[in-house]
């Protein structure tokens, strides 16, 4: 199989996501569970990355490396949300991964939007599932567990898509934990994601996935 760095497609997803974000109806089928709002425990051995305008912090293992990133571009983007939430604008603000010697995989990314409208989180997943849907026929969410991050709200959601969809002659399934999560009229969107070509040793990256997730702080929080 090809190896594919994953979270370069999922960057493809997010963007694609901050496009539909808000419009279409209808989602997938998923069980929805309420957790209690805790704050997720870091390893100690992680890394904290922190924007350096104080947008927000997420952690991740030691041994991944951040993608460059042109914190001034970021700020920028942050500025333009914050003066004009009505117009839509959206970035990847950050990726993280597993180096591998043709990519990364896993790996994490975080997606800032303007929303055009005031949305709460669990509205805010459910249009993020429809626009992921309406350009990749394959995908499908199976969970969706409403949480709290930092005494943020957050939906997490479950998913999955054949990689064939965006990248012809790609073998496997991406799965991937997407934490959505509101601030006001900011929408983020955080992504962490493994290539694989069926689900029976993913277990233990998706539990790392789903404790870096839980580690997104916005600002504010």
């Amino acid at each position: 199989m090809r190896r594919l760095v994953g979270f370069l497609l999922v960057s493809g997803i997010a963007l694609l996501l901050a496009a539909c974000s808000g419009s279409g109806t209808g989602s997938s089928t998923t069980t929805t569970a309420t957790l209690a709002n805790v704050t997720q425990d870091v390893p100690s051995d992680w890394i904290t990355y922190s924007e350096e305008t104080a947008a927000f912090s997420i952690s991740y293992p030691k041994d991944w490396e951040v993608f460059a990133l042109d914190e001034a571009a970021v700020a920028e983007v942050i500025a333009g949300i914050e003066g004009a939430p009505a117009i839509k604008n959206a970035a990847i603000v950050f990726q993280a991964g597993l180096p591998l010697p043709d990519g990364f995989d896993p790996g994490v990314t975080v997606v800032i939007e303007a929303l055009p409208e005031a949305l709460s989180a669990d509205e805010y997943a459910e249009a993020a599932k429809r626009g992921i849907k309406s350009g990749i026929p394959s995908y499908a969410s199976t969970e969706q567990v409403k949480t709290a991050v930092a005494g943020r709200e957050m939906v997490l959601v479950h998913a999955s898509y054949e990689v064939s969809d965006l990248n012809q002659g790609f073998e496997g399934r991406l799965w991937m934990i997407q934490g959505l999560t509101v601030d006001g009229s900011t929408g983020w969107t955080v992504t962490c994601s493994k290539v694989a070509v069926d689900s029976l040793a993913l277990a233990p990256d998706l539990d790392e996935c789903t404790t870096i997730v839980r580690t997104f702080k916005p600002r504010n929080a």
